[in-house]
């Protein structure tokens, strides 16, 4: 599981879950724009979940290799759960940036 305390400058979101994801996303409306890249220690068809205050979730996107995660502004936990036996997987931050820093991260899929 890998923890991040949030972004302080990050805006906080509606509590309408459609609109709040759109929201995070876009950053041309104040979306969030610090991300972290996680990946499983091992290789594995994976989907990524969260939870922070306000409750959780998981991806239903599968995902092999890295992956960049947008940083809100509460402390949020993330962990990755196996494709095949659902089963929670350990999970490592391998960097972080900002969108449009052109890292060497951008071309890592963005949940």
């Amino acid at each position: 599981m890998v923890t991040h305390q949030g972004e302080p400058s990050a805006r906080k979101l509606p509590k309408v879950p459609i609109l709040a994801g759109a929201l995070a996303h876009s950053t041309r409306y104040g979306g969030w724009k610090h991300y972290l890249v996680l990946q499983p220690y091992e290789e594995y068809d994976w989907h990524i979940g969260w939870r922070w205050s306000d409750g959780a979730g998981v991806s239903r996107v599968i995902v092999r290799g890295p992956v960049r995660v947008l940083v809100g502004p509460n402390p949020t936990k993330w962990f990755g759960i196996a494709v095949t036996t659902n089963v929670q997987i350990p999970i490592i931050k391998i960097g972080e940036g900002r969108i449009g820093d052109g890292s060497s991260f951008s071309d890592i899929p963005l949940f």
